[in-house]
């Protein structure tokens, strides 16, 4: 484990709960002495780290990670599967087709968090049964998909969902990176407002907005690393606002109502149902990476993942949108 803020933190704890052997390096010496502290295994430097390793989580700080990923790939066994934890993807597959052994890197990000950063806010329970993409994108080695995938169904209950990089980052524009953007906007608009709004607001202003209380520099990262997408999130949000003030303007309720009602029944989808299992060969490779990809990009996940004498066994779900059941 490269890193210990609050997802490597997370993760570190499962897994050593879990009994795995799990050493942690983290650039920080009091990170590494309070992660000493909590029962776990640090090492010295990056190398040391990830020596004889089987599988390596990157978890440090978003903009680090095309670097992170360049130096630690060559330093790994063949077999090793090296991860990472950041909300964009584009940028850290990139750096990783330059390097030997590319592919043998898995780009991942687990759709869980807190409000509060560092080791000391992580848990062990913080991930289980999160959404976890997986990237699927041609230069990733199917098996060390497969093996990724494995570890975090078992470990984690993670509902891993395969992806593209592409597809990943627009998705996360939508449901991550624009919500915390649309909270600061929304939160600094009422403080600019006086005192009234404020104190009259309740739950809604409250859900609205709770992304505002994030760490800001967590927040800055993720909305830049990911402009590209986020800007394409933001003008078809403000496309529909414009509707939306355009309809107000001409008195228009039924298109007001229209929005309401499509929002509404978006949330009242009803509870995910059970797919059932898809397998492949070992030589049907290209129709699983496009079986995956496909799967992802249609709302579904995986909630398990075998492989028993050249068969791959997928346990498939889809169902609801996220948004329904929360």
């Amino acid at each position: 484990m490269l890193g210990a803020g609050l997802i490597g933190g997370a993760i570190a704890l499962r897994l050593h709960a879990a009994g795995r052997t799990v050493t942690v390096w983290d650039p920080a010496a009091d990170s590494r002495d309070e992660i000493h502290r909590a029962g776990l295994a640090t090492a010295d430097d990056i190398h040391q780290a990830v020596n004889g390793a089987e599988l390596v989580f990157l978890a440090g700080p978003l903009a680090a990670l095309p670097g992170l990923v360049a130096e630690v790939l060559p330093l790994v066994n063949h077999d090793c599967v090296v991860t990472d934890v950041g909300s964009s993807k584009a940028g850290v597959l990139a750096a990783a087709r330059r390097c030997e052994r590319s592919g043998r890197f898995v780009g991942g990000h687990p759709m869980a968090g807190a409000p509060h950063t560092g080791f000391r806010a992580a848990t062990a329970e913080l991930l289980v049964g999160a959404p976890w993409a997986l990237c699927v994108d041609d230069l990733v080695d199917l098996s060390a998909f497969r093996a990724l995938a494995g570890v975090l169904t078992e470990q984690f209950q993670a509902r891993v969902v395969p992806v593209t990089a592409a597809g990943h980052d627009d998705a996360a524009a939508l449901v991550s990176h624009l919500p915390h953007l649309m909270a600061a906007a929304l939160t600094t608009v009422t403080a600019a407002s006086g005192g009234l709004a404020p104190l009259l607001a309740a739950a809604s202003y409250g859900h609205s907005t709770a992304p505002a209380a994030s760490a800001p520099y967590r927040s800055t990262a993720m909305v830049w690393e990911n402009r590209d997408a986020v800007r394409r999130a933001l003008a078809a949000l403000t496309q529909a606002l414009a509707d939306a003030d355009a309809a107000l303007g001409r008195g228009d309720m039924g298109q007001v109502r229209a929005l309401f009602d499509a929002a509404y029944a978006v949330k009242s989808t009803g509870p995910m149902t059970s797919q059932g299992w898809r397998r492949f060969r070992a030589d049907e490779a290209v129709a699983e990476r496009r079986f995956l990809a496909g799967w992802g990009a249609a709302g579904g996940w995986l909630r398990s993942c075998q492989v028993d004498a050249g068969v791959v066994s997928y346990e498939c779900s889809q169902g609801a949108a996220a948004g329904a059941q929360q």
